[in-house]
């Protein structure tokens, strides 16, 4: 329980952590097209409180074997750095417990059979002397709660639920549904695109493509032929055999409508000047496997 506990503090925040336990979601193995962040909450209006938080996709599911090795602390995953988005078996339950203490876990490869399901309780182990006594299940499809049925209604998936929610950025409805969606729409937008089969929601809103490196309205792409692989593609850069792609975005000053710079939206340091609502946003964007892992970066 104390490592355990230990690991709620390793440096997440609740949107990152969110992306990560979606990560397990759009791997390639797992097959889904549909992922959704479903808040349960308390109240209305302003004033609805998130008290869990629940995130399905639906993918294959997993069967009781797999299910262990998921919510073991830490596993041979078998994945790779190369080819995968999580490695080292740890995601599910540290980005879990950075937001709740409660675990629990609904997972079915077809719901015509069963259900298998996990509980892991921070707050119960404690309560054991420090003994974690992780919970494992299998039921009937009709068995488990009605709000878990109608959130596999695709005879097949995962319901990663968190519940005891006492570490959420903001624990207010609509506050969280509107930051989640902006987050995740620039973490996953390369798995946003027109041409991708991945759709994803926060509550009953979908997460739109935005193009991270746009999001200052005026950037302009710079594009250098200087830089090519075997191949001839531009903006490429060969390290090691690895192939790093990248793409360059310049932000000019802002100009109004009688070509006069808006002085108030330029502020000066260390002798150069910066649009002051972009300053924030500037920096290296780092991709891997096609998902932002690094934002606004500097080395």
């Amino acid at each position: 329980a104390f490592v355990a506990n230990a690991l709620r503090n390793c440096g997440y925040n609740t949107y990152t952590a969110i992306a990560d336990i979606i990560d397990n979601a759009i791997e390639p193995e797992v097959g889904s097209t549909e992922v959704r962040v479903i808040p349960e909450y308390e109240g209305t209006g302003a004033k609805a409180t998130i008290t869990a938080l629940n995130i399905i996709d639906n993918g294959c599911g997993m069967n009781m074997s797999t299910l262990h090795e998921a919510m073991a602390l830490g596993s041979d995953t078998g994945k790779n750095a190369t080819d995968n988005l999580g490695l080292y078996g740890a995601g599910l339950k540290t980005a879990s417990f950075s937001m709740g203490t409660t675990l629990e876990v609904y997972t079915s490869q077809n719901t015509s059979t069963e259900v298998n399901f996990a509980c892991f309780s921070i707050a119960n182990a404690i309560k054991n002397g420090g003994k974690i006594d992780i919970e494992y299940e299998q039921y009937r499809f009709e068995q488990i709660p009605l709000q878990i049925q109608e959130r596999l209604d695709a005879g097949h998936g995962t319901v990663v639920r968190i519940s005891n929610v006492d570490r959420l950025a903001s624990s207010n409805y609509k506050t969280f549904v509107g930051t989640a969606i902006k987050q995740l729409s620039i973490c996953f937008n390369k798995y946003l695109s027109a041409d991708s089969e991945i759709k994803m929601f926060v509550g009953n809103d979908r997460v739109p493509f935005v193009d991270a490196a746009k999001e200052n309205q005026f950037a302009e792409l710079w594009e250098s032929s200087e830089d090519v692989d075997d191949k001839g593609n531009p903006n490429v850069i060969v390290i090691d055999g690895h192939h790093i792609r990248y793409r360059v975005w310049y932000s000019p000053k802002v100009t109004d409508d009688d070509n006069r710079t808006t002085v108030e939206k330029i502020v000066s340091h260390d002798g150069a000047n910066y649009l002051e609502r972009q300053e924030r946003n500037q920096g290296f964007y780092i991709y891997r496997q096609n998902r932002l892992v690094g934002k606004a970066l500097t080395f």
